[in-house]
């Protein structure tokens, strides 16, 4: 009980802070509003394409869900509007210089670490159940479903994925201080240098999988890829295995337990050197 009035403390700090945030709350919302529009807007054409493109022999032998698969993976594309909701959050902890009035007021640093990574924790949440209700709506509306009716599985890949990039986020913020410098050398990592460069022209592909926004993108496989890389390439099959040979090479990755595991090795990196920098700077 003395832990959870304790944790409780800690999201309450932060709530006080975030709550008038202007800044913050508009990234909130621009991701919920363009997620769940962008969702309904252009779901049939989304999902019911994916199933058009594969073949027949393969629609049987389905293991996932589809719809699931398909949501997890759209739903990845909005987390940068997350990231730098963080970014911003955590740089005006510098600029406002409230995490200095903390420490005098005597909170110790790594609660405000724990903090931190607790509000984090609780956005991972919220996003995840928005997310887990837009497949609750595409599977009533999907007319073409798999063996399973839930994708849970997918919900949990969703999830870390999502908490793993605003780690992420958050080591840049702390590591920079400056919200545009942050964002910008953010975004740079993110799509151009890790997800661009190293990935597809510099490393080989078995050591750029394991960089760490490479890895997350793929975390949640692209919808049907398992099923369509597992089948005897025969016939129409064979085909669409050819022409995806390449693309899927740079773009699948098989292991969903390695993607697991690597992701949460740079949580516990990322978290660690965000309490190096605090405990050495002055703040």
């Amino acid at each position: 009980m003395n832990n959870l009035v304790y944790l409780n403390h800690l999201l309450r700090i932060e709530r006080k802070k975030l709550f008038p945030y202007r800044a913050f709350n508009v990234m909130l919302t621009l991701y919920a509003g363009l997620f769940v529009l962008c969702t309904i807007a252009f779901s049939d054409q989304i999902f019911n394409s994916i199933w058009e493109l594969i073949p027949d022999s393969v629609q049987g032998n389905f293991r996932t869900n589809i719809a699931w698969n398909a949501i997890a993976y759209f739903a990845g594309f909005f987390n940068v509007f997350l990231s730098y909701a963080v970014i911003l959050y955590t740089c005006n902890e510098y600029g406002y210089r409230t995490w200095r009035q903390s420490f005098i007021d005597g909170l110790q640093r790594r609660e405000a670490l724990l903090g931190k990574l607790l509000m984090i924790g609780l956005l991972t949440l919220a996003t995840t159940l928005l997310v887990a209700l837009m497949g609750v709506y595409q599977e009533l509306n999907m007319p073409h479903r798999a063996s399973f009716p839930l994708g849970l599985p997918y919900m949990g890949l969703y999830a870390l994925q999502l908490f793993s990039t605003l780690v992420m986020a958050f080591f840049f913020a702390v590591w920079l201080r400056k919200t545009g410098l942050a964002i910008l050398l953010f975004g740079a990592w993110w799509y151009l240098l890790d997800g661009f460069l190293l990935y597809y022209a510099i490393l080989p592909a078995d050591v750029a999988v394991f960089l760490p926004a490479s890895n997350l993108k793929d975390l949640v496989h692209i919808p049907g890829m398992d099923e369509l890389l597992a089948q005897e390439p025969t016939g129409t099959l064979a085909g669409t295995q050819e022409a995806l040979n390449g693309f899927a090479k740079l773009m699948f990755r098989p292991s969903y337990l390695r993607g697991v595991l690597v992701a949460s090795g740079y949580n516990v990196l990322f978290i660690f050197l965000c309490y190096r920098l605090l405990q050495r700077r002055d703040i």
